[in-house]
């Protein structure tokens, strides 16, 4: 007896809730019969583990054990046990490939405990993959490697260790897997990196911050420090890059000569294309092409999505904090992916997802495509629409809502302590209890506007001038703390963290933790234009400052309503009175 990935999925969907087998049998596209398969190969090894089982009542699923004892039972499979899908077999050949040397096809068929001929079939898909990126598999006397454009192949390794790996304040964190397959994966990477000082890497990534004085943020040092650690590997093996189509350009750049002259620490001055190839992405963490404006252009994207699906559809997804996260987890590297021409998995199966909603997101995701550099591909489209769908699932089978409960309570009874029963009722019935309590706090945009946070000026004024006078209100209503002011305004000025969202308008925010108290907002609004820079103009700056990733996107989504209504940025702009100005902005909204 063995166990799947479809077996796995399973049991979380059913795990604290009640399927009928008929559903899932739709939902797979299989027989009852092959579902009543499953529940028995679950059950054998729930039983080992000494686990309660899955009943089945009147064609009913019925399970549950809390998610500890869930994911350790998931973590405690192995390769006697876990069966790899063909896909999962895919991946793990590919990794083996991409980071071990003289992998033979015979190691391949022990592991996985398939055939060669198996093999083959996997690896000749695997062709057709590597294809996309401009590489192939390459066979001589000493066995199998991967071989084409070396800058797409290195790109192809970072691509795959983000998956697994981070680098947090000079040290390698593993991305928790709880499916066997991964963490095998993430067992071969391990050992691929481990002969590398991260520090090291780390504090040339520093250096070269501090001799720009720019400032690369978390996910770009990350990303850098990842793709160094490839690029070593590469250079040590003999592989080393050639040629650059903008050499010449490069080489006139006084920011060249200071990259260089710091990574020639760590790599032969004389590889000169190398460090010319360095310099590249090193400047894209420096100029206005920075990660920071990936961040707020998905943001803006991301809240229209969910707000339009919220209007069509009736769902409450602007509002679910996780939901936001995991859609800015996946869409920040999926941007570079498009950027670089890069695919995840180009064959997407649809059997596993509601295809009338993906239709849907994918109509929402393409009308509001103008909000991103690159529009996203099907393959994108599909994990966006998978989410959505999951999270749906997970709000039908829903758990008691302790807000409902506490209502309720109160309604039938007096001088209850409230906080006393919502941990009592917890602790006796937690894993079906959704503590949803903080879920409704509106931070929209009029609720943090006061008329006292608009401010009208009928001068010239420059970026910066409209910047301290935000910052200022903010301050005095304690939104923020007082140092933040000057952290804010250098990085701002210095770094180019703001962002015109419209013509004339500019829209800057901080959403650094540590900086802010509670969430505010300003508007800083010039009659005759504020200042930004030698080319370009504003008439009015709105300024946020946010404690977490989600109390600000109502904002922006309310924000993005108004601009895209005709002659808003005139209708401000002719308004003198600041109560005036939120009044309108208020009827606006309404609209």
């Amino acid at each position: 007896m063995s166990l799947n990935r479809r077996d796995i999925k399973l049991l979380e969907k059913i795990n604290n809730n009640i399927f009928p087998i008929s559903s899932l049998a739709e939902k797979y596209s299989v027989s009852e019969r092959n579902i009543r398969y499953s529940i028995d190969n679950i059950n054998f090894y729930l039983r080992k583990m000494e686990l309660p089982e899955i009943v089945i009542k009147k064609g009913n699923l019925e399970f549950s054990i809390n998610d500890k004892e869930l994911d350790s039972f998931i973590e405690a499979l192995n390769m006697n046990i876990y069966v790899f899908s063909q896909e999962e077999r895919k991946d793990y050949i590919l990794i083996n490939y991409l980071f071990r040397e003289n992998v033979k096809i015979s190691e391949m068929e022990e592991d996985l405990k398939v055939s060669r001929t198996t093999i083959k079939k996997d690896l000749k898909d695997l062709e057709k993959y590597l294809a996309e990126f401009e590489l192939s598999f390459y066979r001589d006397e000493n066995g199998m490697y991967i071989t084409g454009k070396e800058k797409k192949l290195r790109h192809l390794k970072l691509l795959k260790m983000l998956d697994y790996i981070e680098i947090k304040n000079k040290n390698i964190v593993y991305i928790k897997k709880k499916y066997f397959n991964k963490k095998e994966e993430q067992k071969i990477i391990a050992e691929y990196i481990k002969e590398y000082d991260i520090k090291k890497i780390s504090d040339v990534i520093d250096e070269i911050e501090e001799e720009l004085n720019a400032h690369f943020t978390g996910e770009f040092k990350n990303i850098m420090g990842i793709y160094l650690i490839a690029t070593f590997e590469r250079i040590k093996n003999g592989h080393i890059i050639i040629q650059k189509n903008n050499s010449d350009f490069l080489r006139k750049l006084e920011e060249y000569r200071k990259i260089k002259n710091i990574l020639k620490k760590v790599i032969d001055e004389n590889q000169e294309y190398e460090i010319l190839h360095l310099t590249e992405y090193f400047l894209s963490g420096y100029y206005n092409d920075t990660f920071s404006e990936n961040i707020l252009m998905l943001e803006r994207f991301i809240s229209k999505i969910l707000e339009n699906m919220d209007i069509e559809m009736g769902t409450y997804l602007l509002k679910d904090r996780e939901l936001v996260e995991k859609f800015m987890k996946y869409l920040l590297p999926a941007i570079y992916r498009i950027k670089n021409n890069f695919y995840l998995n180009k064959k997407l199966d649809f059997s596993e997802i509601d295809i009338e909603l993906f239709n849907k997101v994918k109509e929402i995701i393409e009308k509001n495509s103008h909000y991103l550099k690159e529009p996203l591909r099907d393959e994108e489209i599909f994990y966006v629409s998978k989410y959505i769908e999951e999270y749906m699932e997970q709000k039908r089978n829903k758990k008691i809502s302790l807000k409902e409960l506490l209502k309720l309570v109160q309604q039938n009874a007096k001088d209850v302590d409230n906080e006393l029963l919502a941990e009592s009722i917890k602790e006796k019935f937690g894993i079906f209890i959704d503590d949803d309590r903080e879920k409704e706090i509106d931070y929209g945009l009029i609720k943090l506007l006061g008329k006292n946070r608009i401010f009208v000026s009928n001068e010239r004024i420059t970026f910066g001038n409209a910047l301290e006078i935000g910052l200022n209100i903010l301050l005095k209503d304690k939104c923020i703390k007082e140092k933040s002011i000057y952290n804010l305004k250098d990085m701002v000025e210095k770094f180019g963290r703001y962002l015109f969202i419209d013509k004339r308008i500019l829209f800057c925010y901080d959403k650094e933790k540590e900086n802010c108290i509670k969430p505010g907002i300003t508007l800083v609004v010039s009659k005759e234009g504020i200042k930004v820079d030698e080319e370009e103009d504003a008439d009015i700056l709105f300024l946020l400052t946010a404690r977490n990733k989600i109390e600000h996107l109502k904002v922006i989504s309310e924000l993005i309503r108004l601009i895209e209504k005709k002659n808003f940025l005139n209708e401000i702009i002719e308004l003198k009175k600041p109560e005036d100005i939120k009044d309108k902005i208020k009827n606006l909204l309404k609209e």
